[in-house]
């Protein structure tokens, strides 16, 4: 879902200790040569707080018949996802610069992400 890139970011860390020419226990510390990239990774995901996402699909001033689906997808190595975007037009609120287009509102519907197999 919303944490997928950060997640992604995890799992192409552990590809890498798996990699590793002398196989890890699962008590022994991370090697040096990965051990700072870990450390950056978890400093980035306490350091972002609290990821606030909407339970509604729909905003409130959405108007017309229904939610535009957009897609996204990339891959490439070391991994690859996709992303659903749902699009409404929603109510101008930017007062008298409205020229009666309207504005749109997206919002994240799904997210995949996998990493390359070994």
């Amino acid at each position: 879902g919303i944490a997928s890139p950060w997640y992604q970011k995890l799992k192409m860390l552990m590809k890498r200790l798996y990699q590793l020419e002398v196989p890890l226990s699962w008590d022994d510390p991370i090697p040096q040569g990965n051990r700072q990239d870990w450390i950056h990774v978890m400093t980035e995901a306490l350091m972002e707080g609290v990821l606030p996402f909407p339970r509604s699909t729909r905003p409130a001033t959405a108007t017309g018949q229904g939610p535009l689906l957009a897609g996204f997808g990339d891959g490439a190595l070391p991994g690859f996802g996709g992303d659903v975007y749902l699009q409404w037009k929603v109510e101008c609120d930017h007062g008298d610069d409205c020229d009666g287009t309207g504005d749109y509102d997206s919002t994240l519907c799904l997210s995949k992400g996998r990493v390359c197999p070994l």
